[in-house]
């Protein structure tokens, strides 16, 4: 419990000192206006400022996220059941990765950078990342189905088609066994994991 109670005040410290970071790089933003009549030195300094004040930002917006998340959206996620956790951090992951396009892309409007053209320069790299990630998508998207369709729940005995589910390294149905029985054991982010019937192995998927 002691260990519990001291985490909180650390997270909240870190937050109020990123926050305390982020008031400090933005004067010091202000500050820089004499050094404009130096181009390139204010150039340099107030790119550096600005990508720090950014990235501190960032970091504020992200753990008051997480805190919100976890004050008031702990409870409504538990009364799903089991993995509940697991969906709360798929939730916290999403908001994260809107907030670092958000800042980015105020990053670059401020810098005049145009974000068309580098996504186009970075269009073959993207449909590399796209194609390596598509199976990690799929799995993310079938846990949300699960969670809000809600097909199945922990606990609950289903029947599998094994052609579907089962690799053979994992399970070896005996000839002409289509079906398989099993327990229903955790929805996680990127699995579900069933008890077989009458066998000591899981069926993980």
């Amino acid at each position: 419990m002691a260990r519990a109670c001291r985490g909180r005040p650390a997270v909240a410290g870190t937050a109020d000192g990123l926050l305390r970071l982020a008031l400090t790089l933005g004067l010091l933003r202000w500050a820089l206006a004499p050094l404009q009549p130096y181009q390139p030195l204010y150039t340099l300094l107030s790119l550096g400022v600005e990508l720090a004040l950014a990235l501190a930002l960032a970091g504020v917006a992200s753990r008051l996220l997480g805190r919100l998340l976890r004050r008031y959206g702990a409870a409504p996620i538990r009364k799903l059941g089991t993995g509940s956790s697991e969906l709360l951090l798929l939730l916290e992951f999403a908001g994260n990765a809107a907030l670092a396009l958000a800042i980015t892309a105020a990053f670059a409007q401020g810098r005049g950078i145009n974000l068309l053209r580098v996504s186009a320069g970075l269009s073959l790299g993207g449909l590399a990342i796209t194609a390596a990630a598509r199976r990690l998508l799929e799995q993310i998207w079938g846990t949300l189905v699960l969670y809000l369709d809600r097909p199945l729940v922990p606990g609950e005995y289903v029947r599998i088609n094994r052609n579907s589910f089962s690799p053979r390294s994992v399970l070896r149905p005996r000839q002409g066994e289509s079906f398989l029985y099993g327990r229903v054991d955790a929805i996680g982010l990127r699995s579900t994991r069933i008890r077989l019937a009458g066998k000591f192995s899981w069926l993980v998927h």
